[in-house]
């Protein structure tokens, strides 16, 4: 728990480089948990009890009632049933409210259960905000979701260079996205999971970052 934390901070380190982490998690029973890994390896970080989004406001969340890992937004019309798992009411904050353009330059973690597009909603309209690298889940399904005036792929390929690590096994699976076409058939190629994908997203601005990993892309 909290694995991106410590990789980021240890890579800091090692760069000899200055690092602020924020961290927020929507299940209660994992913050003693994730604060108590992050100590162990001596990182310093703050972690809230809240969800991000597209608002303020509050979602129903189900974790697993019989082990601490896992959660998800609970959907009423759901085929998959609530035995075997406890709801809590999570407090949701906009990810407008937690990206501080002043800061300059940070790397965003993103896992919120479908609720990627709603908090992309949140910042489409700001450059400073949207000048980041973020790291997300993505799942065909939220690609036609409207981001502003256009579909939440639209809104991915016109901001970013885009490359799937196919749900992180890492160098294996960097890959390169293009075009639409790529984007539309990138869970193809994933061979671990048939409902999601992570990506990495580098503002178009960021020219050398996204050469460097075509390079290392191309080379797999």
């Amino acid at each position: 728990m909290g694995n991106f934390t410590i990789a980021a901070a240890l890579l800091a380190e090692h760069a000899e480089l200055e690092l602020s982490i924020t961290a927020y998690e929507a299940n209660p029973a994992l913050l003693e948990p994730i604060r108590a890994n992050l100590a162990l390896y001596n990182v310093s970080a703050k972690v809230h009890c809240a969800g991000i989004g597209g608002a303020y406001g509050v979602l129903n969340f189900v974790h697993k009632a019989d082990g601490l890992i896992g959660g998800t937004l609970f959907k009423p019309d759901s085929k998959r049933g609530i035995e075997g798992y406890v709801a809590n009411e999570c407090e949701v904050i906009p990810l407008a409210a937690v990206l501080d353009p002043s800061m300059g330059l940070g790397i965003v973690k993103i896992d919120i259960e479908g609720n990627e597009v709603a908090a992309f909603n949140s910042i489409a309209a700001d450059a400073g905000r949207l000048s980041n690298v973020f790291i997300i889940e993505y799942a065909p399904w939220q690609g036609k979701q409207a981001v502003g005036n256009q579909t939440y792929n639209e809104f991915l390929l016109q901001h970013f260079d885009l490359f799937d690590v196919n749900n992180w096994l890492w160098v294996p699976s960097l890959q390169a996205i293009s075009n639409a076409a790529a984007l539309e058939q990138c869970m193809v190629a994933n061979k671990t999971r048939t409902h999601n994908t992570d990506l990495v997203l580098v503002p178009k601005e960021m020219t050398t970052l996204s050469m460097r990993l075509e390079i290392l892309s191309s080379s797999i």
